[in-house]
């Protein structure tokens, strides 16, 4: 869909009208707020958002979550970020009604991915979902066009509900101390850190509860840093009028029970209403939301961290993050 030229024009002369008056949003855009890697996503699905990224096999891979069907169901794929530009595209082949919101994380060395598998009744009555994970491989082939990304032993954990009785969603796996399987089950009423083996869990950690006054904090990811665990995470605020995303981060100890340390003292990134998508693309993606930061994946990059993020359900981002924009 294209704006017509009087659309075109009136939008013209109200952001020359604002710039004068010097009237903006309250929260910009996020390539305002920090560096955002120049991304060409031009191959991926429309509206393709959420990513997860992870270095592995010499290079970057990001995946994402993307509509197919013109409603509420979406699948995931995979790509590659070479030279700020997604390349060797491809689902990845997961069934299930609705599979969303990959998370990527190593474990002894090798790439995993967690993702929600989702399913409901007709007009999204009565939604239920669970959490999977598995190992993700890359079949070796003489020909590279041909080495597709495949999700080999999955597994399903039996702990907290994951049974299709209830939702759960945003859990965080991450590799723990003398390399054994983690994974935040979540920050409220307290904090509950588990160790995954296969799909059972073998031991259970619990804190005091993540103060953060900007909701709860749920998902994310987390990585080791300075012989600490660093948890980039998001949260939300309901205030009867507008629903905003956040994102921050927290310092925990790197072995049990892995108490908080420090966390964000204000949030690093704060969901916009403003992004790069024109009014006509807005309307044409019917699952677009505003005030919308997801983060999903994130890796070392040099003296700081790379984010990946979704921004308002419609778009990915790779966001630069310095260390004196943790607000610890």
């Amino acid at each position: 869909m294209t704006e017509s030229p009087s659309t075109t024009h009136n939008l013209n002369l109200l952001t020359a009208l604002c710039a004068k008056l010097g009237v903006h949003s309250r929260y910009p855009r996020v390539s305002e707020q920090a560096e955002c890697l120049l991304l060409d996503v031009s191959g991926l699905p429309p509206f393709a958002y959420n990513p997860s990224i992870i270095q592995t096999q010499g290079g970057l891979w990001m995946t994402y979550r993307y509509h197919f069907a013109g409603d509420f169901r979406t699948r995931l794929g995979i790509c590659r970020i070479s030279d700020g530009k997604a390349v060797r595209i491809q689902d990845l082949p997961i069934d299930g009604f609705s599979v969303e919101d990959a998370r990527l994380f190593m474990f002894q060395m090798e790439p995993w991915l967690t993702w929600v598998e989702a399913k409901w009744e007709a007009n999204f009555v009565n939604p239920k979902s669970v959490v999977k994970f598995a190992k993700l491989e890359l079949p070796h082939n003489d020909n590279p066009a041909l080495r597709l990304w495949q999700a080999t032993r999955t597994y399903q954990p039996e702990f907290g509900g994951n049974d299709w009785s209830g939702i759960q969603k945003n859990w965080c796996f991450f590799e723990g101390y003398r390399e054994i399987l983690l994974c935040i089950f979540g920050t409220s009423p307290e904090q509950m850190i588990m160790k995954v083996d296969s799909d059972k869990a073998i031991a259970q950690w619990n804190t005091k509860p993540l103060q953060w006054p900007y909701g709860t904090a749920r998902g994310g990811s987390i990585l080791s840093y300075d012989g600490k665990l660093l948890h980039f995470f998001h949260s939300r605020t309901d205030t009867g009028r507008e629903r905003r995303y956040f994102v921050g981060a927290r310092l925990l100890e790197s072995q049990p029970p892995f108490q908080t340390i420090a966390v964000s003292k204000k949030p690093i990134l704060y969901g916009s209403e403003v992004d790069a998508l024109t009014p006509a693309q807005r309307k044409s993606c019917p699952h677009w939301k505003r005030n919308v930061i997801f983060p999903c994946g994130a890796i070392q990059d040099g003296d700081g961290w790379l984010l990946s993020a979704g921004i308002n359900d419609a778009a990915c981002a790779l966001i630069t993050i310095k260390s004196n924009m943790l607000n610890l």
